[in-house]
């Protein structure tokens, strides 16, 4: 737990110190952006520890897979075909294996890098408050899929960094990029739909209300909806850190929050939002109702799909706080929140997972 701790501390040291500078540079009638430096080292430090783990959740079966992959290119076909699902990311852990390095942290890093890579591309550019943003990352537990979940995440964050297309309308062209991924990850393949229903030019739209009339119906009839649906995802250990909370009530809150704002301030929202905005929002929606589902199921979905979603709330929420309210509210809202997220940090770490163990043989780093 320190070493998540210490995440906390990193990102609101980088804050304070991107904040500062911003605060100087106004002065000097410089534009008031974060350095991207501040941003760079923010998400290094993450990445430093996330990268050089061993043991940490389903880590162990990432390391036994690696070391388990053929050094002769003979028997790669072979060890590709036994694999189920996920081929297309055997045949990346096969090449870099064998062409790169044959150390698992090099290898760890390597889908560390493009995971927050992918991220900080968005984050950077779309984010009017990165410092909140990255405090939201740690503080909403985002960061655990880099060492829980891993492959799944890659997925998300390189769909998350294509987001673009669905901003310029170029729906085919990301469909057919989920379908790829999904030969790295089964859960891909539901992003398809998903994209044919999100607008990213009217808030809230009839596309949008059928699919939450559908997640209702889906939920009233979960044990055979979700039963489908756990079939056709990858049976990994994606889920393991959300397996015991899956149904908490805590995660459902934290995922309405954008929701309860947007529809508060809906005029104010569409008067001033961008399409990346109304992207966001209409994603923080669908965001909810899989939380809904999973909150009054099994839970199940709750490792698997809302990561998809949740990604775009990150910046969503420091643009609905300060353009839905006067300055000084704004300052008092961001305070509660910062108080909030930071309560639903310790929670979720030190209650929920009851203090989530970080183990790195090569920093001599063990916390059980």
């Amino acid at each position: 737990m320190p070493i998540y701790w210490s995440m906390m501390a990193a990102t609101a040291l980088f804050a304070f110190l991107s904040l500062s500078d911003n605060k100087l540079r106004y002065k000097q009638n410089v534009a008031n952006k974060t350095r991207f430096s501040y941003a760079f080292l923010t998400f290094a430090y993450i990445a430093f520890f996330c990268s050089l783990r061993d043991y940490v959740k389903d880590t162990a079966t990432y390391i036994d897979s690696f070391y388990a992959t053929p050094d002769n290119w003979s028997q790669i076909p072979q060890y590709i075909a036994e694999q189920n699902t996920g081929k297309f990311f055997y045949v990346i852990q096969a090449l870099f294996k064998n062409l790169i390095s044959d150390n698992h942290y090099f290898w760890l890093t390597f889908l560390c890098v493009i995971s927050l890579g992918c991220l900080l591309r968005v984050y950077y550019k779309r984010s009017e408050n990165f410092p909140f943003t990255a405090f939201l990352f740690v503080a909403s537990a985002t960061f655990t899929w880099l060492i829980n979940g891993t492959r799944q995440f890659l997925v998300v964050c390189i769909l998350f960094a294509f987001s673009d297309w669905l901003l310029e309308g170029k729906k085919v062209k990301y469909a057919i990029l989920a379908y790829a991924l999904s030969f790295i990850h089964n859960a891909a393949i539901f992003m398809i739909p998903v994209c044919l229903f999100i607008s990213v030019k009217k808030l809230w739209d009839k596309r949008l209300f059928l699919f939450v009339v559908l997640t209702i119906i889906g939920t009233i009839f979960s044990e055979n909806v979700f039963d489908v649906l756990n079939d056709a995802l990858d049976k990994d250990y994606s889920a393991g850190l959300a397996a015991d909370t899956g149904s908490n009530v805590l995660r459902l809150l934290v995922a309405l929050v954008p929701v309860i704002i947007i529809a508060v301030e809906r005029k104010i929202v569409e008067d001033e939002a961008d399409d990346a905005i109304i992207l966001a929002a209409n994603m923080s929606v669908v965001n909810a109702c899989f939380y809904l589902a999973s909150t009054f199921t099994s839970g199940i979905l709750v490792g698997r799909m809302p990561i998809f979603f949740s990604v775009y709330n990150l910046y969503l929420l420091p643009w609905l706080i300060k353009h839905c309210f006067k300055w000084d509210k704004y300052k008092i809202v961001t305070m509660l929140c910062i108080g909030f997220y930071t309560f639903y940090f310790y929670y979720q770490m030190e209650v929920a997972w009851k203090g989530l163990e970080y183990v790195s043989e090569i920093l001599n780093i063990h916390y059980y």
